[in-house]
């Protein structure tokens, strides 16, 4: 590959961009000269991760980038045909590959710190896409009374859509701030969510971008899920692809609520609380 040009490409949703993302930088180290198209809300955050690569927002033609053809093209999931066959072939030492802003990640520990000194823990429980079959994926705040009652940490808001109404009930239900900012876009500033993210010490979520993006950074993470939604596994207990995430799962007869008290356990074990 050394001297040949690749032009790498998103697919899918934000999420499974992440994700496979991962895989870019053995591509770097191979030598050629790498270009990626991305949603446009990743360009920043992959243009400082992957040093020596050339990135561009989505939709994109061999013009923009100055060419006339490349030499290799893939999209980021079928790079796993070539770099990720079994599980020994994940890099044993990668913890993270995305990097965040540190200006932005300063901005953000002392933002959190004027709220008190206590661990700092991101939360996402629903998304905005309210499908039948997706809404049996989300947690409502009721069903997140093991996390909300936590004592001696902070929550902060991951949700990527509006969700003042949760915000609120879990207030009044029991008395928990979940702090969030409105000076912060957490479905399109993902320059900014990636140093937010950053500056957490635990995210707990369900299978979304949240966790994707803080699986990335190397965030601790703890996530809530069906069986067959933790994918790509092959064979291990864990994420695979990100060593910080660590699955608690059930079928989807069974209720969340056995789920969510173990979260609490090991958060806390994890927080030492």
């Amino acid at each position: 590959m050394e001297g040949k040009s690749i032009l790498l490409w998103g697919e899918q949703g934000i999420g499974d961009e992440i994700r496979y993302a991962g895989m870019i930088p053995d591509v770097l180290e191979t030598g050629a000269s790498v270009s990626i198209v991305c949603d446009e809300r990743l360009v920043d955050l992959f243009a400082r991760s992957f040093d020596g690569a050339r990135v561009f927002a989505a939709p994109f033609t061999e013009k923009d980038a100055g060419v006339d053809a490349f030499d290799y093209q893939c999209p980021f999931g079928s790079l796993g045909k070539f770099l990720r066959p079994d599980k020994d072939s994940f890099p044993a030492d990668r913890v993270n590959y995305l990097k965040a802003d540190p200006e932005l990640m300063r901005f953000w520990k002392e933002r959190l710190s004027d709220i008190s000194d206590r661990p700092k823990v991101g939360l996402a429980w629903s998304s905005a896409l309210m499908l039948p079959m997706r809404i049996l994926q989300y947690a409502s705040i009721e069903e997140l009374a093991p996390i909300l009652t936590l004592d001696g940490i902070d929550l902060i808001n991951l949700q990527s859509h509006e969700s003042h109404e949760d915000i609120n009930e879990a207030k009044e239900r029991y008395g928990v701030d979940i702090h969030s900012w409105n000076d912060l876009n957490l479905k399109n500033d993902l320059n900014g969510v990636a140093a937010l993210t950053s500056a957490l010490d635990l995210v707990i979520s369900f299978p979304t971008f949240s966790s994707e993006v803080a699986g990335a950074l190397g965030v601790p993470t703890l996530c809530f899920a069906f069986h067959k939604e933790i994918i790509d596994q092959l064979g291990t207990k864990d994420a695979i692809w990100y060593p910080q995430i660590h699955y608690v799962s059930k079928n989807r007869t069974e209720p969340w609520q056995g789920v969510l008290e173990e979260i609490a356990k090991i958060a806390k074990k994890k927080l030492g609380l």
